[in-house]
């Protein structure tokens, strides 16, 4: 009897856990969708929102290309517009300005200026990935007109596209992923790359190869706010190379600014040359009347 009622009992539970199985099953499924469509969020906030940008609530937008680079028939992915914004250190004293003012607490998402401009990656007629170009709007919103464009390869992206890799690294910061978003940034002078911000906390990813980000930064890495102004501070003579010249043999001083430079320029000496001239004006003259005067003796 007692064996039959253990059986009985070993029989319903193992009912149970047959039921509870599917359900548990059905949670992790459940909450592996829900982590899908966070990464989706996050992704989609650095593109461009239709329903906010340029004031349109369509993605009917014409796309002028006076270099035949995009075609204007497939009506590129205007949902994948990259909105750019720059964080505006173009010469030595305003990016240690802005180093002091991330140091005292201002975030790097308040100081984005928006550059006006949206980076698109272009399709070929396949679909497949050609080039990027840059595009401006016209003043009334319903011209994208092609301001630049050019070949891409993987080391010079600026579109977002987040990986597993780069997905590991973000939970690994102390961001609040599912209220973090994510926004082009040029720091100029220094990189390009991409500011993830969940309104307190703060980390700059390098995407694309330039000088400083080959040297100071790793692509695809996460870097602190206090992070960068370390590196910054600490490299600035390179970033601004005072002691630099220039293809035109002016100082560089980083940023498009040079100095007033007074060139020692050697200046011909025009009374050397008028002297000569004058000599070789009365030289002839002479010669030519000896001419006459032995023309004339041999009549």
């Amino acid at each position: 009897m007692r064996r039959h009622t253990k059986n009985i009992i070993l029989f319903v539970i193992l009912l149970i856990w047959l039921a509870i199985l599917p359900i548990s099953v059905s949670a992790q499924e459940l909450n592996d969708v829900l982590s899908d469509e966070v990464w989706c969020t996050l992704e989609e906030s650095f593109y461009w929102n239709p329903s906010t940008a340029l004031e349109k609530s369509n993605t009917e937008i014409q796309v002028k290309d006076e270099y035949g680079v995009i075609d204007t028939d497939a009506n590129i992915a205007l949902t994948k517009l990259i909105p750019t914004f720059s964080i505006p250190t173009d010469s030595k004293s305003e990016m240690l300005k802005i180093c002091d003012e991330i140091n005292e607490g201002t975030p790097l998402l308040q100081l984005l200026e928006n550059n006006n401009e949206y980076y698109t990656i272009t399709k070929d007629s396949s679909g497949n990935d050609n080039g990027f170009a840059l595009l401006s709007p016209s003043s009334d919103g319903n011209i994208l007109n092609v301001e630049a464009f050019g070949e891409i390869d993987d080391q010079c992206r600026q579109d977002l596209q987040l990986t597993a890799s780069i997905r590991e690294k973000l939970q690994n910061t102390n961001l609040d992923i599912p209220n973090t978003v994510a926004r082009h940034c040029t720091i100029n002078n220094f990189s390009v790359g991409v500011l993830f911000s969940d309104g307190k906390n703060e980390y700059y990813m390098p995407t694309v190869e330039t000088f400083q980000s080959l040297t100071f930064l790793q692509l695809g890495d996460l870097y602190s706010p206090t992070e960068l102004t370390d590196i910054i501070n600490d490299n600035i003579a390179t970033i601004f190379p005072t002691n630099e010249i220039d293809e035109s043999g002016n100082p560089y001083l980083g940023g498009g600014e040079y100095p007033e430079v007074q060139q020692n320029i050697e200046r011909p000496n025009y009374t050397l040359l008028i002297f000569a001239a004058l000599f070789l004006i009365a030289s002839c003259t002479c010669f030519i009347r000896v001419l006459k005067m032995r023309q004339k003796s041999n009549q």
